[in-house]
């Protein structure tokens, strides 16, 4: 008996069905997933698309250009990755309806399913980098902060240590204004005042030297030099 060609597995073709060819004719126009340069495609809407814009602005409150850009990424990756996640629901709709089809019709299905998994696996990516991005921003604007913060308060501890010095001062200066003829223990006494005037002047030298162009440019509610005595 001659020995019978074994039949080759059938090899999909797609949709067979006219209303199934017609879904697929449509498929590069329709699913608009790679569409990145059309914003607004006919099944959304200007609304929904400045919603999400605005909610993340509110979230960033961006103030400068490379922070408008960063959030800019963020709402429009997010904007792409609602339209892949809506593909892939319709996809998988598709799927369940007709999963009665025959085989080809059906195994078209099922890879428009995994083509839109792959989509929206891909835009999460872009999408949680644009996000991450944003947030590494916004990290190091608040350490930068911070550290803007501390050093006025510093500066702050500084000026009142100052005052404090240099109201000591004054009154050292007005108390060596005694006159001359004094007993050896007065003018003992005046050189003491001498000696703490020269120290307690040093001192708000260094004080200075720590913020180097403070003194010059930093002044005081009322107008007088941070760093200083006058």
């Amino acid at each position: 008996m001659a020995r019978q060609p074994e039949k080759k597995p059938r090899i999909a073709t797609g949709p067979t069905t006219k209303e199934g060819k017609g879904k697929s004719a449509r498929n590069s126009i329709t699913h608009g997933v790679r569409a990145k340069g059309t914003l607004i495609l006919a099944d959304e809407s200007q609304e929904d698309f400045d919603r999400v814009k605005q909610g993340w602005l509110d979230e960033y409150r961006p103030s400068t250009y490379a922070q408008e850009r960063l959030v800019e990424e963020v709402y429009l990756n997010d904007w792409f990755l609602k339209r892949a996640a809506r593909r892939l629901h319709e996809a998988e709709a598709a799927l369940m309806e007709h999963a009665d089809a025959g085989w080809d019709e059906l195994t078209e299905y099922q890879k428009r399913v995994e083509l839109m998994l792959r989509y929206k696996t891909t835009q999460e990516r872009s999408f949680h980098r644009a996000l991450s991005a944003v947030q590494a921003f916004r990290k190091d604007l608040w350490a930068r902060t911070k550290e803007e913060f501390d050093l006025k308060a510093k500066i702050a501890k500084v000026r009142a240590e100052t005052a404090r010095k240099c109201a000591t001062i004054a009154e050292l200066r007005r108390q060596a204004g005694t006159p001359p003829g004094l007993e050896p223990s007065a003018e003992r006494a005046l050189q003491r005042v001498a000696d703490a005037i020269a120290s307690l002047e040093e001192s708000v030298t260094r004080t200075r030297q720590r913020f180097p162009g403070d003194s010059d440019e930093i002044e005081d509610d009322d107008g007088p030099e941070l760093l200083g005595c006058g």
